[in-house]
C-alpha cells in the first residue's frame, strides 16, 4: 500500500524589492530584493511607498501650449517669491493659483526651441536677479526690487553685455562668484566679472579640449573637497560627450586656473540639462546610463556597475537610442519623495512615463500617468508643467485633482509590483493555496489584486476599482483571498512570483503579503513584504 506524504507547513519571509528595479539581471539568478516590474512606487525606509499624486495649481496657459520651462525664484523677503511658466512665446506668472495667469514677457522670436529655457538666482550688491537664457531669444535678467524683466543687448551702456553677443546665450552659470555663460553653436564661453550680471564679457575656448569634436553643449558648478577644503569645479560638457573640469578662481588670472581633467563619457542626449546635483555629486545623463562624475576623477573604469543606472541600463540603452536627438530629456530633484525624476522625450501618442531614482536606495522604479514637461521645486513643494498647458503640485494622494478641489476628474494611482521570482528553494514545482495581504492605511482601505503567476510570466493583471471599507489611522489590515487555480501553466510552476497591483485613494502603504504555497515535498508558508 502506498503511504501518502505528509504535508509540511514550512514558513519563509522574503522581503520586499526595495532594490528597486531592475531589467539587466537574468530573471532566473535576479537578486531577491529587486523587481521585474515597479510602477508608481518608491523604494524608501522600511519598503516601498506611493508615489504622491498631482493637483492643478494653473490652468489655461497659453492657447493652451506645452510648457517648456519652470522657474522658480526665492527672495531674502518670502513675499518676494516667484514662480514662472515658460512656452514658446510668453513667460507667465504662476506664483498664484489661477485659470488665467498673465504674461510678464513676450518672447520676439518663437520657434521649436524657443521657451526651453535655463535660469539661476544671482545674487549682487545691487540686486538680486533671476539670470534666464532661451534656447532662441537669448539672454534676459529680471530683478527682484523692482521685478523688471530686461531682455540684454550688445554694447558698453547700462544694462548691456560688451564683448560678445548676448542674443546668443543659451545656458548660464554661477562659478566662484561669477556669471559664465554658454554661446550658442559654438566650443566657446563666456565670463563676467565678479558679482556682475552686465558689463564686459571674456571669452574662453573649450575647443582644443574637445578633440571628438562637437559644441559646448552645457556649462555646471560641482562643489567637492579636493584635499584642501571645499572648493566650486567648472565642468563643461560638449555635445558629443566629453567632459572638462576646471578649477580656481579666475580664468584671467596666470596660476589662478587650471585644467583638473578631461575625459569622455559617449554620447549625451540633446538639450542643456544634461545633469544634476546628486547626494554632493554630479550626475551625468549619457547614452549609457547616469554617470557620477567622481567615478570620472577617481579614475576609474567605465564599466556597467558604476553608473548609477546599473540595474535599468538595457531600459536606458533603448530609450536612449530612439529618442536621444529628441529635445525633452531632463533629471529633475523632487524632494518631498527624496528622488530624482529623469523626464523622456515621448512618441506621439504615447502615455506620458518617467523614470525615477530613489535617494534613500540608490533604486529605480517607473512612474506612469504623470504629465511632467519640466518641473522645479518652489517653497518646499514640486511643481511641474504639462503639454496642455497647466501647472500641477506633486502633493496629495490622487491624480488630476481640479484647481477648484472638485473630484469629477480625479484619478487613482495605480501602482504594479512585480518582484523578482523566487524558486523557494525547491527545483520541484509548487502551487500556491492561499494567501493573506497585509495593509496599513491612513484612511480607506485600497482595493487591490494580488495574483501567483509562475515561470516568468510578467503579464499584468487587471485590477479592481473602488475603495473596500476604512480602518483607523495607522491601523493594519489584513485581508485574506483564496487563490483557486486549477493544475496547469498558471497553477503551479517551478519559479514562483506574488504579483500584486492596487489603486490608492487615500494615503496607505502594503505591510506584507502572506503564502501558503504545496510543491512536491511540502507545502511553504511564504511571507513577501510588499512595503511597510
Amino acid at each position: 500500500m502506498t503511504r501518502k506524504r505528509e504535508i509540511i507547513v514550512k514558513p519563509t519571509t522574503i522581503s520586499a524589492p526595495i532594490g528597486g528595479l531592475n531589467t539587466t539581471d537574468s530573471l532566473m539568478a535576479m537578486p531577491p530584493l529587486d523587481a521585474v516590474k515597479l510602477t508608481n512606487m518608491i523604494a524608501g525606509e522600511n519598503g516601498l511607498r506611493p508615489r504622491s499624486g498631482y493637483v492643478e495649481w494653473c490652468t489655461g496657459i497659453g492657447a493652451p501650449d506645452p510648457i517648456r520651462t519652470m522657474l522658480s525664484l526665492h527672495g531674502a523677503d518670502p513675499a518676494e517669491n516667484k514662480l514662472f511658466a515658460i512656452t514658446f512665446d510668453k513667460i507667465y506668472d504662476v506664483t498664484a493659483s489661477s485659470a488665467a495667469p498673465g504674461s510678464v514677457v513676450t518672447l520676439p522670436a518663437t520657434d521649436s526651441k524657443s521657451g526651453y529655457c535655463e535660469a539661476l538666482s544671482f545674487v549682487t550688491t545691487a540686486d538680486r536677479y533671476v539670470i534666464l537664457c532661451d534656447e532662441t531669444n537669448g539672454y534676459y535678467t529680471r530683478a527682484e526690487s523692482t521685478g523688471t524683466w530686461l531682455k540684454v543687448t550688445a554694447g558698453a551702456g547700462a544694462g548691456q553685455v560688451n564683448g560678445a553677443d548676448p542674443t546668443q546665450f543659451v545656458q548660464p552659470c554661477s562659478h566662484n562668484g561669477r556669471l559664465w555663460f554658454v554661446i550658442k553653436n559654438t566650443t566657446k564661453a563666456c565670463f563676467l566679472d565678479p558679482a556682475s550680471v552686465y558689463g564686459v564679457a571674456s571669452i574662453w575656448d573649450f575647443g582644443q579640449q574637445f578633440t571628438k569634436g562637437g559644441a559646448l553643449a552645457a556649462l555646471f558648478r560641482w562643489t567637492r573637497d579636493g584635499g584642501s577644503g571645499m572648493d566650486d569645479r567648472l565642468v563643461a560638457i560638449s555635445t558629443v560627450g566629453e567632459v572638462v573640469v576646471y578649477e580656481g578662481t579666475d580664468p584671467a588670472t596666470y596660476g589662478a586656473w587650471k585644467k583638473a581633467g578631461g575625459w569622455y563619457v559617449g554620447a549625451v542626449p540633446a538639450g542643456r540639462r544634461l545633469a544634476s546635483e546628486y547626494g554632493g555629486d554630479l550626475l551625468i545623463n549619457t547614452a549609457a546610463g547616469a554617470l557620477p562624475l567622481s567615478i570620472l576623477v577617481a579614475g576609474r573604469a567605465l564599466t556597467p556597475d558604476v553608473y548609477a543606472s546599473a540595474k535599468v541600463k538595457k531600459l536606458f540603452a533603448s530609450y536612449m537610442t530612439d529618442r536621444r536627438a529628441s529635445i525633452g530629456w531632463s533629471i529633475l530633484p523632487v524632494n518631498s519623495d527624496n528622488i530624482l525624476v529623469f523626464t523622456i522625450p515621448l512618441i506621439p501618442g504615447e502615455d506620458n512615463f518617467q523614470l525615477a531614482l530613489s535617494l534613500d536606495r540608490g533604486a529605480w522604479s517607473e512612474f506612469k500617468s504623470v504629465p511632467i514637461t519640466h518641473g522645479v521645486e518652489f517653497e518646499g513643494v514640486f511643481y511641474f508643467g504639462t503639454s496642455d498647458g497647466r501647472v500641477c503640485k506633486y502633493r496629495g494622494d490622487v491624480d488630476n485633482v481640479a484647481r477648484d478641489g472638485s473630484s469629477t476628474q480625479n484619478k487613482e494611482i495605480k501602482f504594479f509590483v512585480l518582484p523578482a521570482f523566487t524558486s523557494l528553494g525547491s527545483a520541484l514545482k509548487k502551487q500556491i493555496q492561499h494567501v493573506e495581504v497585509l495593509l496599513i492605511s491612513y484612511g480607506l482601505i485600497p482595493n487591490y489584486k494580488v495574483e501567483a503567476r509562475w515561470d516568468f510570466n510578467q503579464d499584468e493583471i487587471v485590477v479592481p476599482v473602488g475603495g473596500t471599507g476604512s480602518i483607523g489611522c495607522g491601523g493594519v489590515a489584513r485581508r485574506s483571498r483564496r487563490v483557486r487555480q486549477a493544475r496547469g501553466s498558471d497553477g503551479n510552476g517551478h519559479a514562483f512570483q506574488p504579483r500584486l497591483r492596487r489603486v490608492f485613494q487615500a494615503e496607505d502603504r502594503v505591510r506584507g503579503v502572506q503564502h501558503r504555497c504545496r510543491d512536491g515535498r511540502f507545502a511553504v508558508r511564504r511571507r513577501s513584504w510588499e512595503s511597510a
